[in-house]
């Protein structure tokens, strides 16, 4: 498995962090607050509802992450 999976809650936490949003706003209704701090922790991984739901409440689009998870650099 690769490390991009490792990421995905440290990413999520750094960019829910910097635009300041709790972890309940971005847990919204789609999953507890507890659940989205297990994601964050990397203890847990979302399926692909509540993935989307959880970018859509951070205004990120997946490609975006992908850059990011992927080290991609751009312009």
């Amino acid at each position: 498995m690769s490390d991009t999976f490792y990421n995905l809650g440290k990413i999520l936490r750094t960019i829910r962090e910097n635009k300041g949003y709790t972890q309940q706003e971005v847990a919204d209704h789609e999953m507890s607050r507890s659940n989205y701090t297990k994601l964050e922790k990397n203890e847990i991984n979302p399926n692909v509802v509540k993935y989307l739901a959880i970018l859509d409440h951070m205004d990120i689009q997946h490609d975006e992450l992908s850059f990011i998870l992927n080290g991609i650099q751009t312009g």
